[in-house]
């Protein structure tokens, strides 16, 4: 590592930023603090080239969420990934330690070429159907019952992959429902075949069958004791791991907290001679309300707003404030998808009829809403489910969409209201044609639904906004349960997008909030998934990307910009959001440190 003392230059300039800021009073305190920071020490960040304060140990760090998941167990649901990162590890992760020119970890889906073997120390792929691990020798479970700190094993691995897959001793119990129905039948089996050494099987050959495994959303690795035990790892205080954290504390609907493991087995990807994680203690602070998440970043109750816990800013009025006010802050923007857009559930009235779902979307004056309610920050433009962001070749922009096709993603409101007369849903005698509901989960801008329900209500649709927390929204999605619409995303920035458009339009699927069924739409995305071909893949996956714009199954709103924030005293970040799929959070804050003697100058 390279270190450097802070030059008597550099120490009062500083002084002079961190009066300018009110950190530091005039007159004699200036002397103290210019001889504090010419003892403090800066390194040089690999991946960046930035000099920055050189890695320290210990203090506490304090990030926003939105709720606590539903379990600790990623078999049931993607969302406890919020509980088990860093407690809880996967065979690899993106490579911290990467130039950010080569990749700068600022996306959902994170390529094979940008990550690096965790559990894993490395992987062949010898044939078109098999891919083998060779997991290391140096990882060991936490020091608690019932697995007693023992070593990791391939074993393990191919206990927890059989499990996620129902095949072998799980036969009976099925897929996980995470996986969504989608990944069925992907592969043949897992076998360890040593202690070591764990062989992937598949049932027939993939385009890129390592980065399906590694982007796969249920994978983390769970101790076999304790499932053998419990049945399962929902309750948190019987799960065992392997990451730099451990679970201690949990608060329903008002805080998670984690403890750094002594000895964990891994090193900092940027600086290997230090041992992770940093921090002492990470401490998820659930804060519901958007505007009360803003007081707690303003007043620096919390250290993180951002996707750890759904509460990045989407505000853009907020986030300007919030610069003005607290300038010292450091903001990282992040364009993802589209998490103001509609599922409707095409499975009841009113809107198994297409043309009430192309009424819905033809009321929004997508361009207006954009510059009265973002300040012209957000994208509008109409997109499918994979969006302008994702890789070349499998989206179609609008410009090119055929006229017949683009003519109903126009503002059109007499246009709306006549397709929904001919749908048979006149205005009765208070004006109103239909009432319906729009389910969503309470972490999304909730003042901009009601901005769409606005202008719902002009072509005489009442639509009532019903928010939810993580543990209620996901079962009513999945069983298509809720009533009329629901807030669901598209216009992914993704990688993988024939994932996402199995994932949300399969009739196998968990995830198909529309309920959608369509065997047609089935035979492509099952045509799409097979394809060895990367060309050939992109094409099929456009078609299928048209074919769900066509018909309406989603509206399309905004892509809006994330803001995440962190205090200034947070080290060792350079703009990521998340190391892998779900990787976000402890998994991440492992990695970063804190500068106490100026957070001491902020807080006290």
């Amino acid at each position: 590592m390279q270190i450097v003392k802070l030059t008597a230059t550099f120490a009062v300039a500083l002084v002079l930023v961190m009066t300018a800021t009110g950190l530091w009073a005039a007159g004699d305190s200036d002397s103290a603090a210019a001889a504090a920071a010419a003892e403090r020490e800066l390194v040089r960040d690999p991946t960046t080239g930035k000099m920055i304060l050189a890695p320290r140990y210990g203090g506490t760090f304090s990030f926003a969420a939105v709720g606590t998941p539903p379990s600790a167990d990623v078999w049931y649901t993607h969302h406890s990934y919020e509980a088990i990162n860093g407690v809880n590890e996967t065979l690899a992760l993106g490579d911290w330690g990467l130039d950010r020119n080569v990749f700068a970890f600022n996306s959902d889906v994170i390529p094979v070429s940008a990550m690096r073997g965790l559990l894993a120390e490395s992987w062949t792929v010898p044939d078109d159907l098999t891919v083998v691990f060779t997991i290391r020798d140096n990882v060991f479970w936490h020091d608690k019952p019932p697995v007693n700190g023992r070593k990791l094993t391939a074993h393990d691995i191919a206990y927890n992959w059989n499990r996620y897959f129902g095949l072998d001793q799980f036969a009976d119990q099925g897929i996980s429902p995470a996986l969504g129905g989608t990944r069925e039948g992907m592969f043949a089996s897992f076998t360890a075949t040593d202690d070591r050494i764990v062989v992937f099987k598949l049932a027939q050959p993939r385009l890129d069958p390592v980065s399906d495994i590694f982007n796969m959303i249920s994978r983390a690795i769970y101790a076999p004791e304790v499932i053998d035990q419990y049945g399962d790892a929902q309750d948190w205080q019987t799960n065992v791991g392997t990451g730099p954290y451990d679970l201690v504390e949990w608060v329903e609907d008002s805080t998670l907290l984690w403890r750094r493991v002594d000895n964990y087995w891994g090193f900092d990807e940027k600086f290997p001679d230090n041992r992770l994680p940093y921090i002492d203690e990470v401490r998820s602070i659930v804060i519901k309300e958007p505007a009360a998440r803003i007081a707690a970043i303003r007043s620096r109750q919390v250290d993180h707003l951002g996707i750890a816990g759904g509460t990045m800013i989407n505000d853009i009025g907020q986030v300007n404030r919030l610069r003005e006010s607290n300038p010292e802050l450091q903001f990282t923007p992040r364009m993802y998808r589209c998490e103001t857009c509609i599922g409707f559930n095409t499975t009841k009235k009113p809107f198994d009829d297409i043309n009430v779902r192309r009424a819905m979307q033809m009321a929004l004056d997508l361009e207006t809403m954009n510059n009265d309610f973002f300040q012209g920050q957000a994208h509008w433009v109409p997109e499918g489910i994979v969006g302008t962001g994702s890789l070349p070749g499998y989206f179609t922009p609008f410009s090119e969409w055929p006229e017949e096709i683009k003519q109903y993603y126009r503002y059109d409101p007499e246009r709306a209201e006549q397709l929904l007369d001919e749908a048979g849903y006149p205005r009765g005698a208070d004006g109103v044609r239909f009432k319906t509901h729009n389910d969503v989960w309470e972490g999304r801008d909730l003042p901009f639904f009601e901005l769409q329900n606005a202008y719902w209500r002009q072509i005489g649709v009442e639509v009532e906004l019903r928010p939810h927390d993580g543990a209620t929204f996901v079962p009513l999605i999945q069983s298509l349960a809720y009533e009329g619409m629901s807030g669901r995303e598209t216009g992914y920035f993704i990688a993988d997008a024939i994932g996402i458009l199995k994932s949300n339009t399969h009739s196998t699927s968990t995830w198909n909030a529309p309920g959608v069924d369509d065997p047609k739409l089935d035979a492509m995305l099952d045509e799409a998934s097979a394809a060895t071909d990367r060309t050939e893949q992109a094409r099929l996956g456009n078609e299928i990307n048209m074919y769900v714009i066509a018909n309406h199954w989603f509206l399309w709103s905004h892509r809006v910009p994330q803001m995440f924030v962190y205090q200034p005293w947070i080290v060792g970040h350079s703009d990521e959001t998340l190391l892998g799929v779900m990787e976000r959070g402890p998994v991440q804050f492992a990695r970063l440190w804190i500068d106490q003697e100026l957070k001491d100058q902020y807080v006290n």
